[in-house]
């Protein structure tokens, strides 16, 4: 009976780390998303009202999807240091500071050279370096949903099957 419970739990653990490493790339669709929604918010505020990037910072942070929306309280609470560190520091810095983004190094470099031009151009070239960066989000979005599709269940058949061929060689 104990044998046997054990290789249950043993299944059940497999099972579950399949499924874990299943919900991380979900989870990087969510962070993509609410990068992409709250770039396009963005890009309306920059170039239909003209507001003010700390004010832009503040609406985001209050109203991006999570985990965005971490990432641009970072971003506001760090526009104290405006003067002391450029624009483009700040936004690396919370970009750094904010992991639950989930990003690959690819998506994090294209945010990272989008926040290095966010604010040095007048608003048609900020308007185009907001379609670029979404236009690279919305590539790294689609390829996601893609991994979903196959890797999620390919992850989860492995660890089902991981935990009982260890349950089967340990019984």
């Amino acid at each position: 009976m104990t044998k046997l419970i054990g290789a249950l739990l043993l299944v059940a653990a497999g099972a579950g780390m399949g499924l874990a490493k299943a919900r991380e790339l979900r989870f990087r669709v969510q962070s993509l998303v609410a990068i992409l929604s709250s770039l396009e918010i963005m890009r309306g505020e920059i170039c239909t009202r003209l507001t003010p990037l700390p004010e832009i910072f503040a609406l985001l942070a209050a109203e991006a999807p999570e985990p965005a929306s971490e990432f641009f309280c970072a971003l506001k609470e760090g526009m104290s240091e405006l003067g002391e560190r450029s624009l483009g520091e700040i936004w690396s810095r919370a970009l750094k500071d904010t992991p639950s983004l989930a990003l690959k190094p690819e998506e994090e470099r294209a945010l990272h050279l989008f926040g290095m031009s966010l604010g040095r151009f007048d608003v048609s070239e900020q308007k185009q370096a907001i379609d670029r960066c979404m236009e690279s989000m919305g590539r790294f979005l689609q390829k996601a949903r893609e991994e979903v599709h196959t890797q999620g269940r390919l992850y989860t058949g492995l660890g089902l099957a991981f935990g009982m061929m260890l349950a089967v060689v340990l019984l």
